[in-house]
């Protein structure tokens, strides 16, 4: 049934020419993926802290961008707005800002917090950052010093009602 299944899956992606690509560092697992904002590159990152960008029209590989998080896995990636470069974190606790194309390759944020998110807003101002401490931190993404802290629960109350669980929960 399985063989079956996937001969009919790739007989049907043949059919609509489907692009397979097959990424260099595959073998130590994809993390996390984002597409950039004009939809012309993917970034993916693994879980031995490399992130490689491709071209998603045409499959070509850009770029590999190697010990992003220091052997450790990429859990999050954000593409700025209109724009090549990209935010890269992992359990590390530290930030990267990232352009293939300029070669920019830099720390902007080491907290202590495995973080396991990151989002930036749409004109490229503040930057959220989430981890294993529950609470959630706005960054102003061009100084990078804390604006607004979010508080999630302390520890597990397992007596708290879904009304008053965090976002962690």
């Amino acid at each position: 049934w399985y063989q079956r299944r996937v001969r009919g899956v790739h007989q049907a992606s043949r059919a609509v020419n489907i692009k397979r690509v097959i990424p260099t560092f595959s073998v130590s697992g994809v993390y996390s993926c984002q597409l950039s904002t004009v939809c012309d590159q993917l970034a993916m990152g693994y879980g031995n802290g490399d992130v490689e960008v491709y071209n998603v029209e045409t499959g070509e590989h850009v770029t590999v961008i190697q010990n992003v998080c220091k052997n450790l896995p990429v859990t999050s990636i954000r593409y700025l707005n209109d724009s090549a470069a990209f935010f890269a974190t992992g359990p590390s606790g530290r930030v990267r800002l990232i352009d293939p194309h300029q070669k920019v390759n830099q720390w902007v944020l080491d907290v202590d917090n495995e973080i396991s998110c990151i989002d930036v807003n749409l004109d490229n101002t503040y930057l959220a950052v989430v981890g294993k401490n529950p609470d959630v931190y706005v960054y102003d993404a061009n100084t990078y010093k804390v604006l607004t802290i979010f508080e999630g629960p302390k520890g597990c109350d397992n007596d708290l009602d879904d009304s008053q669980l965090g976002h962690s929960k």
